[in-house]
């Protein structure tokens, strides 16, 4: 029989959303389902290493054109390999709200439903009302109601096929950005421009998406008549930011910097910096599958780059870099990346290396041990690196 328990994050002394939905994971489930409105990367980041784990398993449906979701958030799920769903309605005074997280093991399923995006402030930050249902899958009543949640996604993709989306390939996600309908976090949020409640967020064509039609016609409810103070002249609303492709995008993660990434040296030790950085598999995933670190640096990620040969078995290219180091941000800088094809036999060996160059004094300046490590890519000869904790 079910065991159904409620939270209000905020008040609630130890329970977040962000522990709950963590617990999801603890049972080795074999199907999750994650229904959001809003998304942003930062949430999805925050759970990489399950989600990774049980991509395959994974489902997200996700609201778009909203002036929240994001196309870094939708752009990180699609580099894990989930199965990936867009919800657009078509209509400015209808949008795709629930959020359940579920996950379903042998016997048993854990569900919350509640108030919070799968964004940080609503996994951590914001005040936020949860339900969690713990089911047993051997009781009847239980099964059922799994049934009924798992039922209810599977009718909203075959009723909704003009609004419900899955999204296939990285493109889909530039071609939802390029229309309006994601948002970029690296700039402002765009402003909508839209005078009527046929369109939302998007600045691109909206006749695409038909309104879509909710099974039980709307109820109309009429409004306060109550006139509000004035304010005098309203502010201008500004410039939305250019819709230009959304271009940063995320390459590599490396959890954890060991000691010689990080360029440190304890006091006293005297042991020499290495000045580089190993590009190896760390675990990092595109598209669900584990990369390949003796051909993914040297043929994807800096493939564009000019190579030339330094030995019969070494090249190296330069290409320019930024850094945001700790939240401060430097460069940009042209740093080396050499590939050995004497490396690539033997599997703990890392054929391709950044060489730190400038960035190094900059990186020996503070213990960074134990910090994260993201590289972006720009452009084709472009790249930005992230050191975090």
């Amino acid at each position: 029989m079910a065991n159904v328990d409620f939270f209000l994050q905020g008040v609630h002394p130890t329970t977040t959303a962000y522990n709950e939905i963590n617990n999801l994971f603890a049972s080795t489930p074999s199907n999750i389902i994650f229904s959001t409105a809003y998304l942003r990367s930062n949430a999805v980041l925050a759970f990489h290493t399950q989600l990774s784990r049980f991509s395959s398993n994974t489902t997200f449906y996700v609201d778009v054109d909203n002036g929240v979701t994001s196309y870094q958030a939708l752009a990180e799920l699609y580099n894990l390999g989930v199965n990936l769903f867009t919800v657009d309605t078509g209509s400015l005074d209808i949008i795709y709200h629930p959020k359940v997280y579920l996950a379903q093991s042998s016997g048993s399923a854990l569900i919350i439903v509640g108030s919070s995006n799968f964004t940080g402030a609503g996994l951590t930050r914001n005040f936020e009302g949860n339900v969690v249902l713990s089911l047993d899958l051997t009781n009847t009543d239980d099964q059922n109601l799994m049934n009924t949640f798992i039922n209810s996604f599977n009718d909203l993709v075959t009723n909704h096929p003009h609004n419900v989306t899955q999204i296939n390939n990285i493109s889909d996600l530039d071609a939802l950005f390029l229309s309006g309908k994601l948002e970029d976090e690296h700039t402002a949020p765009r402003m909508s421009t839209s005078t009527t409640s046929t369109s939302r967020t998007s600045t691109g064509p909206s006749s695409t998406i038909p309104r879509i039609r909710p099974s039980i016609p709307a109820t109309r409810l009429t409004s306060s008549t109550i006139a509000a103070p004035s304010t005098g002249t309203a502010p201008s609303t500004g410039t939305a930011p250019s819709t230009g492709t959304a271009t940063r995008t995320l390459v590599w993660r490396k959890e954890n910097l060991a000691q010689s990434d990080a360029q440190y040296v304890p006091p006293g030790s005297s042991s020499n910096r290495t000045g580089n950085l190993r590009l190896a598999q760390a675990q990092f995933r595109v598209a669900g599958v584990l990369i390949d670190k003796n051909t993914y640096f040297r043929n994807d990620v800096f493939g564009a780059l000019t190579w030339g040969w330094i030995t019969s078995t070494k090249e190296s290219a330069t290409a320019t870099f930024t850094l945001d180091l700790a939240g401060t941000l430097l460069g940009p800088y042209n740093l080396v990346i050499s590939h050995n094809l004497n490396r690539i036999a033997g599997q703990a060996n890392v054929p391709t290396i950044l060489h730190w160059g400038e960035f190094g004094p900059l990186l020996q300046a503070h213990d960074y041990r134990h910090y994260n490590l993201e590289l972006y890519q720009d452009s084709p000869t472009n790249f930005h690196i992230r050191i975090y904790r």
